[in-house]
């Protein structure tokens, strides 16, 4: 039986509050909550030595899942249960308030920290072992890729990259589906160094049309093609995303953290969802000294965008966050958890046998996926 619950709004008065006041350990559904259920630890032997910094989960064409975590030192790919290091020769370095994007290129997977060599891993290379190498291997003669950028994403068939070393507010495309080719008016290939006082670029959204987020600005990009290639379109000139971990992506939804709290861009409108609601609960719950930390990822199954953070009540003296803020983009809804990790993001599920299905959970009470679900079989979100 399903418990009515009012709407969890932390914002508002505790005296003649319209919802709830607590809804903790649980996401809004659609007439009630459900719990968050507990994070399983991978393997009881882990490999990884130091806090995540960025993860993704990729899949090939040949529907093969591969998925990777950076730290400040290394790279890590997920095998059976079990991470181990595929960085090779490529050189990682980065610190404590660095984080890695991933992003997927047809077959290649691309890893940035902003530090070291941009770095790319070929997911249907027949080579042993299979490792990362660097971007500019791949580069055609002649073609210089950019020295060092922090986060990249795909806009219809360029892979954009963004916050490059010695010019933040720059970004800069590959070659149309060409990473070897980043020589400026070759195969479409050139830069755009953004105007105005928006702020270094924090990230960018993937799909037929992207989001650039500056710190204090959103810009829309569309590829219009000839001489111009991309234009660019300010959607947003006061706003921006503070850091860039905070923006999470569902196809053409976009959520996102600013100075002032949680939006949502739906075509080019900017929607308040945090105000009255959770902004203020936020704001008075963060750890302000470990900001760089936040990290977000959404849950399509569940329709959940889901922002982790340090909260005030954790000394994190590990680097570990301890709260989750979790919005439900169909219902419009709020709630919090308490957990224990250092990321999340979006990841696809292999074809699982009974042997693996502890890498999900290690008690199959703890499941709250059908068993006679594709999700086992199809490496589905």
């Amino acid at each position: 039986m399903q418990l009515p619950f009012g709407e969890w709004l932390p914002d508002q008065p505790a005296h003649l509050n319209p919802g709830s006041t607590v809804a903790t350990n649980v996401y809004h559904a659609a007439s009630s909550y459900k719990p968050v259920k507990s994070l399983v630890a991978y393997s009881g032997a882990s490999n990884v030595t130091q806090n995540a910094k960025g993860a993704g989960s990729f899949r090939d064409n040949t529907n093969a899942v591969f998925t990777f975590v950076g730290t400040k030192d290394n790279i890590y790919k997920l095998t059976s249960g079990t991470f181990s290091s595929v960085k090779g020769s490529c050189t990682v370095s980065g610190t404590d308030t660095d984080f890695f994007t991933f992003t997927q290129f047809g077959q290649y997977v691309i890893a940035s920290n902003g530090k070291d060599a941009p770095m790319v891993y070929d997911m249907l290379s027949s080579a042993n072992p299979k490792v990362f190498v660097t971007l500019q291997s791949l580069a055609s003669s002649g073609s210089t890729v950019p020295s060092k950028f922090r986060i990249s994403g795909v806009i219809r068939d360029f892979l954009v990259t963004g916050n490059i070393e010695n010019a933040k507010n720059r970004v800069q495309w590959s070659g149309i589906n060409d990473i070897s080719m980043w020589e400026s008016g070759v195969s479409s290939s050139d830069l755009q160094d953004l105007p105005g006082s928006g702020g270094q670029v924090v990230a960018i959204t993937s799909g037929e049309v992207g989001y650039v987020f500056r710190q204090n600005q959103i810009i829309r990009m569309d590829f219009v093609g000839g001489n111009t290639i991309f234009r660019f379109s300010v959607i947003s000139p006061n706003r921006g995303a503070v850091f860039g971990q905070t923006v999470c992506q569902d196809n053409r939804q976009v959520f996102f953290y600013a100075d002032d709290g949680f939006f949502q861009i739906n075509g080019d409108q900017v929607l308040p969802i945090g105000a009255e609601k959770v902004n203020r609960f936020f704001e008075g719950d963060l750890n302000k000294a470990y900001t760089d930390r936040i990290t977000s990822a959404v849950d399509p199954f569940n329709t959940l965008a889901i922002w982790l953070y340090p909260s005030k009540d954790n000394p994190n003296t590990t680097g570990i966050c301890d709260k989750l803020l979790i919005y439900n983009y169909v219902t419009q809804k709020w709630s919090v958890a308490k957990v224990k990790a250092s990321q999340i993001f979006k990841q696809f599920v292999i074809a699982n046998t009974v042997e693996l299905m502890d890498i999900v959970s290690e008690n199959l009470d703890e499941i709250n996926i059908s068993l006679d679900t594709p999700y086992w079989t199809t490496g589905h979100l």
